[in-house]
């Protein structure tokens, strides 16, 4: 683990949008927030040699490499940030969490509860964080506050929606998260899971859930809409929708 003050060096596998949204966040969050560490953005792993010099070159990542196998071994690398299509997480979160690497993953986690419980095994004894970003938005974090301090009062029910419209888009070509062999799921992982992150932050641990998936998209293989009922051990009922 690397001593307060001295720069943190981070490797990030992933030249995707979530690549770029992660090399922004390293690049202003000292301009934000008095970090125990500094960022140093080290290396970037991706596959197209073009766009990693691209992203280089705008973001100030120091290296590139294509070699995620050799970048996770490197002994001047303290981060794995693990920002690619979901079914590669546990292999490279795994590989870094064994050469004792802080790891840092992409939401969701793993494409199936087995692919999950060894990425667990694995991270034992090693700092992890998946990336629920969404705990640290302001109006998030002053609501955790409030319930906190008994401000709020008793919870009866919890909603959450998340929906967007890009996923119906005929003009949009299909990527890898309409790709079930790539993704795992659809809406489900990529959106529902922050809002059921978010539940449990706020409202703690759910006792009970009963859900439904459906398709609208022709010929999708993945989930593009899910609604669930739920009730929390602290007695309060929810209901989530993603689309």
């Amino acid at each position: 683990m690397p001593l307060p003050g001295r720069p943190l060096s981070i490797a990030i596998v992933g030249q995707g949008s979530m690549g770029r949204a992660h090399s922004n966040a390293y690049r202003q969050a000292p301009h934000f927030f008095d970090t125990p560490f500094t960022p140093r953005l080290k290396v970037i792993c991706g596959r197209n040699q073009a766009g990693l010099d691209r992203m280089a070159s705008v973001w100030g990542w120091e290296e590139t490499a294509t070699d995620w196998r050799q970048v996770v071994e490197r002994k001047d690398i303290d981060v794995v940030d693990v920002a690619v299509p979901n079914a590669l997480h546990a292999p490279i979160a795994i590989a870094a969490a064994e050469a004792g690497k802080i790891v840092f993953c992409e939401k969701p986690l793993a494409v199936s509860a087995e692919e999950g419980a060894r990425m667990v095994a694995a991270a034992n004894g090693v700092r992890t964080m998946v990336w629920f970003n969404y705990r640290r938005v302001p109006a998030i974090a002053f609501t955790r506050r409030l319930i906190e301090e008994g401000r709020i009062g008793e919870a009866f029910h919890y909603r959450a929606t998340y929906l967007q419209e890009w996923g119906n888009d005929p003009s949009r070509p299909p990527g890898w998260k309409t790709d079930r062999a790539q993704a795992g799921s659809g809406v489900l992982g990529d959106l529902l899971s922050h809002s059921i992150d978010t539940a449990l932050y706020l409202n703690g641990p759910v006792s009970e859930v009963s859900a439904m998936l459906h398709t609208f998209a022709p010929g999708r293989d993945v989930d593009d809409a899910v609604l669930a009922l739920a009730r929390f051990k602290n007695g309060s009922i929810g209901t989530f929708e993603a689309t």
